[in-house]
């Protein structure tokens, strides 16, 4: 009798040659062979021959066809099927690997971030096949095969194929789905669309968390009778560290009605990474175990420890560690040696060695964003340590060399000087492939000589180091990079959408980057909080945090984004600190992280450690102009205007093009009673910039700017009438209310009722929206009372009190405040405008005394008795 093989190998020896078996199961036994034309090796999988008797072979061959219209990068493709010595056959792409099965074997369980990046690739394929009407029917870790780490969904549509070509005996011999991992649906022999996937998903899921699936028995009708009717096992009873959303997502995935499932595979690992509500964040730290006793012990040692931590982080951030001298290193760009369509990747690179060198502790690393403005071409090497109070400088070269496919070497030439005498400290020369694994190791090694070389004793204990190979594609490091370079600008509206795209267009080429994603989050925060307060930018920064998080827990660029996220959309401050603390432990350097502690800080009402924090911050970034601008407005806000100034004077020497430091210049002045000052101030910054097209925006776009226009001159005035929103971009209620003040002093009262309805709306709009916010509230009372609607203007200011926005923010909460107390002058509640003033007189807020004498906002209280005792007090 002829071996099947042999008559295998006869029957397609014209189109294939076979090598070898390969795999064997029940069903089918795989082969190795190499396809004559085109040439390649794929694999052919070969029906048992009592299946192959129990099927018609047109209604089969005709499925298979189906299913080889299916082209996804996670699904291992059929190139064709055929009926060759009495047996029937398909034929894949050879892939090199393993399955799932054989994964599970060696390792029984699988990290969480592995088992769902896994769980998303096959449910990537499975969305796929089934908008085109094609169900699996038999997703099992057999049918998962694991390539280069990423999953490859296989033998798609062959049981739909079985099905339409088979008979009754078929259900008997089980191919029609794999019992542990079919649904109950399935198992009763109903109808099964593709709910019934994402079910079969869900038990492979189950077992990469649990080591097992979730039910076990002897037999498959002892099985398909768990599926049915018993309960899940709890995942987190075998699996405590499993976060709870997960758990849960996992339960309506394995839930018996299929109504109650997702509907869509990318629903159920959408749900994964960004389940709904804010609960998630709460999960991903969670590491809390049913029924868990917590003893007095236990609580003892809790305090125990909190003090021990308490004492450590006391010590940590008072100035006396903070003292201790440090070297002081500048990283200035590297030369790009390379062509010039290369230079954005050595100032990447550069900013990418610096970040490396700044995880550093024992070492004080001035911010790449100070250290781009300076250079060995323009500058001595002790020019630049003078301006920078530094002892180390960090040059050197890059040169790039790409092949015309995209890849290529890079050679890294830094040299470290001492400043006081010159002398070449270390020096080095690297030489790497344009792969970002390498270019990393590069960055390492170079942080490493820099601390060797200048030997540095920790301040605190050494982290690991980052993962050496963030990426394994060239091209999304590049974007990477690219996004970099523009979040510079990190409060710029424009660069910051620009950076948003880069990091996409890097994720895109590598969806688990999680460095990207944790930028991205960063940036997408800065959006929401200052640019765009929309559901959609909320729902995207709600993604980009958990995918960072889920990807890279232990980086601290995905702390960071969880601060941010915490302080701009929760205003859960000691949560945001938390994580910005967990995050300066590997980046102590890093002057931004510095800045939102600080604003966090002056958030909380914490000024003079606030005050402390940025100005620590500066001294790492010394060019700052938003950093001195800063510290100058947290000066400001104490108090202290003398010393406030020097700050807003150096902000706009390093941003001459920046309006906001003279601006606040001259609100100092009107803090101290002196309009003629605050007058003198924008007579200078008419000077310097069109009044109409760059003064006027931003007098109008900051709340705290407006009333400069009450008493600016001629110029401001006509400046603001020539203003049009045809022609700049701002807030439009902001803008019809400016508009309606304006046309209120000149005695145009027509106009000014006009201006105020259309504010009027748009901030009634906004209330309906922002319901938990003041400023609408407050912008919106305004509208009416200069509509004569006072007793609508009162309750709209009921409401913004109620909000209490002092006590959520100390920083923004005193701006609402005094514009409330301008309300209630307007509605003519003085008391109540009184009671608030004395308030905010008492701690740090934008306003004073003197100001309340020359300030025309407050004409109306000045026959108030208590009005004038509060002025006679200080």
């Amino acid at each position: 009798m002829l071996d099947p093989l042999e008559g295998l190998k006869t029957a397609l020896a014209d189109r294939y040659i076979i090598d070898r078996e390969i795999g064997h199961g029940g069903s089918a036994t795989i082969y190795l062979a190499r396809e004559r034309n085109p040439s390649r090796p794929v694999a052919i999988k070969v029906l048992a021959p009592e299946l192959a008797l129990a099927v018609r072979t047109e209604r089969f061959l005709l499925e298979i066809q189906i299913a080889a219209r299916l082209q996804h990068p996670h699904i291992l493709t059929v190139h064709t099927s055929g009926e060759a010595a009495g047996l029937l056959y398909y034929v894949m792409p050879y892939v090199a690997g393993e399955t799932l099965r054989d994964r599970l074997a060696r390792t029984d369980r699988l990290p969480l971030d592995e088992a769902i990046r896994i769980t998303q690739e096959v449910a990537s394929a499975l969305t796929y096949a089934h908008e085109q009407g094609v169900v699996h029917r038999d997703i099992k870790p057999a049918t998962i095969l694991m390539s280069a780490g990423h999953a490859m969904v296989a033998d798609f549509g062959i049981a739909r194929a079985f099905d339409a070509a088979g008979s009754s005996e078929l259900t008997q011999t089980g191919v029609l789905g794999t019992p542990a991992y079919m649904s109950p649906e399935q198992a009763s022999g109903q109808v099964v669309d593709g709910r019934s996937d994402i079910y079969s998903l869900g038990c492979v899921l189950y077992e990469m968390l649990s080591g097992r699936p979730p039910f076990t028995g002897p037999n498959a009708r002892s099985l398909q009778a768990q599926h049915v009717v018993d309960p899940v096992p709890p995942l987190r009873r075998s699996r405590p560290d499993i976060p709870r959303h997960v758990a849960r997502v996992l339960e309506r995935a394995l839930a018996k009605n299929p109504e109650e499932r997702f509907s869509q595979a990318g629903e159920f690992t959408d749900a994964l990474t960004s389940p709904d509500g804010w609960g998630w964040i709460l999960d991903v730290f969670d590491d809390r175990r049913p029924g868990r006793r917590v003893t007095l012990t236990v609580v003892g040692l809790f305090v125990v420890c909190g003090i021990g931590w308490a004492a450590f982080e006391h010590f940590r951030s008072s100035s006396i560690p903070l003292r201790v001298i440090r070297p002081a290193v500048v990283v200035l760009p590297f030369d790009n040696l390379g062509s010039p369509r290369d230079a954005y990747f050595a100032e990447g690179l550069t900013d990418e060695i610096t970040s490396r060198i700044a995880e550093n502790a024992g070492l004080a690393v001035i911010s790449r964003a100070s250290a781009m403005h300076y250079s060995t071409r323009k500058m001595t090497i002790k020019e630049i340590a003078r301006d920078l109070n530094i002892q180390y400088v960090l040059a050197g070269s890059i040169r790039t060399d790409r092949h015309p496919e995209g890849s290529g070497v890079v050679r890294v030439i830094p040299e470290l000087t001492r400043v006081s005498d010159e002398r070449l400290m270390w020096s080095g020369r690297y030489d790497a492939a344009l792969a970002p694994g390498d270019i990393v190791a590069v960055q390492t090694a170079i942080a490493s000589g820099v601390a060797e070389a200048l030997n540095v004793r920790l301040l605190l204990p050494e982290q690991p180091p980052l993962e050496a190979r963030p990426t394994g594609n060239l091209q999304a490091y590049d974007f990477y990079l690219r996004g970099n370079l523009y979040t510079r600008q990190f409060l710029v509206e424009d660069d910051t959408r620009r950076a948003v795209e880069m990091y996409e267009r890097a994720i895109a080429l590598d969806s688990n980057f999680a460095l990207a994603y944790a930028k991205l989050a960063q940036a997408r925060s800065i959006l929401y909080y200052l640019f765009d307060r929309t559901d959609r930018q909320l729902q995207l920064t709600n993604q980009a945090v958990t995918r960072a998080l889920a990807l890279g827990p232990e980086l601290p660029e995905a702390r960071i984004a969880l601060g941010c996220f915490y302080t701009r959309v929760r205003m859960d401050y000691e949560r945001a600190l938390e994580q910005f603390r967990l995050a300066r432990e590997r980046q102590p350097n890093n002057s931004e992280l510095l800045w939102l502690i600080g604003s966090v800080e002056r958030r909380q009402g914490k000024w003079d450690q606030a005050l402390e924090t940025l100005r620590r911050a500066l001294s790492v970034n010394p060019r700052s102009h938003i950093f001195a601008f800063e510290v100058g407005a947290t000066l400001h806000l104490m108090r202290r205007y003398s010393e406030a100034a020097p700050y807003y004077d150096q902000a706009a020497a390093f941003a001459p093009d920046w309006v906001p430091p003279l601006a606040s210049k001259a609100l100092l002045a009107t803090r101290q009673g002196d309009l003629d000052g605050a007058r003198q101030v924008m007579h200078e910054a008419a000077r310097r910039f069109d009044v109409t097209k760059q003064i006027v925006p931003v007098l109008i776009g900051e709340i705290s700017y407006r009333p400069l226009f009450a008493f600016l001159d001629q110029e401001y005035q006509l400046g603001l009438e020539r203003f049009s929103l045809r022609t700049s971009r701002v807030d439009s209620g902001a803008y019809y209310l400016a508009k309606a003040e304006l046309a209120r002093r000149r005695g145009r009262l027509d106009h000014a009722r006009a201006y105020y309805d259309s504010s009027r709306a748009v901030w009634q709009a906004r209330t309906l929206v922002q319901v938990q916010q003041a400023s609408p509230h407050i912008e919106f009372g305004m509208a009416l009372a200069g509509l004569g609607r006072i007793t609508s203007a009162r309750r709209e200011a009921a409401a913004a009190a109620a909000l209490r926005p002092i006590t959520h923010d100390a920083l923004r909460g005193a701006f609402w405040t005094l514009e409330l107390i301008r309300l209630y002058v307007a509605v003519g509640d003085q008391e109540a405008a009184i009671d608030q003033l004395k308030a905010l007189l008492a701690i740090p807020a934008p306003i004073s005394v003197p100001e309340l004498r020359v300030d025309p906002t407050f004409d109306l209280l000045r026959s108030n008795p208590r009005f004038q005792a509060l002025l006679a007090a200080s």
